[in-house]
């Protein structure tokens, strides 16, 4: 990993105490694991990187995650950190690529992307790719870039997108095709049995009977 990554961008939200567990939106997330793309979607304060991070933390399955921020709207800055957080993971890919990213005349993000593409078949194991706050992205090459990378993903990767706001990705074309898991707000709102759990297990206080 490059000096030049800060490395708690990279590192999966440690799970609150006394987390709820929603085994309706779990279900939902490990249905994901075999489409295209898994877009949590919905306002701040709906626990959108709580409830991945914490399922995250909680399966077997090999996982990179990116918080992203202001910052990362720049292409090159943002394929590095994708590589970085793709070798938290597996250090062996994307070696040749951090250096081609650094280069004073580095390949385009599509012949990148290829590569990189072509380091995920070859390795031969499902990686979740996980990029936090991608309405910060503001940069329409980046958003091609994931456009480009949706059309020709491997079965070797699962991407996940939290945002605030839906991105601008090909998303009825995917929906239509049964390649979209989506979890948005109203999804994130408390069930009952939820809410009940959260007030008498997290806020301690003792509910009428």
């Amino acid at each position: 990993m490059s000096k030049s990554v800060l490395a708690t961008k990279l590192q999966i939200p440690q799970a609150r105490r006394n987390l709820i567990l929603r085994p309706r939106l779990v279900n939902r997330l490990a249905a994901g694991l075999t489409s295209r793309l898994i877009l949590v979607s919905a306002p701040p304060g709906f626990g959108k990187t709580t409830l991945v991070a914490g399922w995250l933390r909680g399966i077997d399955q090999p996982a990179a995650w990116l918080s992203l921020d202001e910052n990362d709207s720049d292409p090159t800055r943002f394929f590095a950190y994708l590589v970085a957080a793709i070798q938290r993971v597996d250090p062996a890919l994307g070696q040749g690529l951090q250096l081609l990213i650094g280069a004073s005349q580095a390949p385009p993000p599509e012949v990148l992307l290829e590569i990189l593409i072509n380091e995920l078949v070859e390795r031969g194991k499902l990686i979740i790719l996980a990029l936090d706050d991608y309405y910060y992205i503001q940069n329409e090459s980046i958003h091609q870039l994931l456009r480009n990378l949706i059309e020709r993903q491997p079965a070797e990767l699962c991407l996940i997108l939290l945002s605030r706001q839906d991105p601008p990705l090909p998303l009825p074309r995917l929906r239509a095709r049964g390649q979209l898991v989506e979890i948005r707000e109203a999804d994130l709102r408390f069930s009952v049995e939820e809410a009940t759990a959260f007030l008498s297990d997290v806020m301690q206080l003792e509910l009428p009977l």
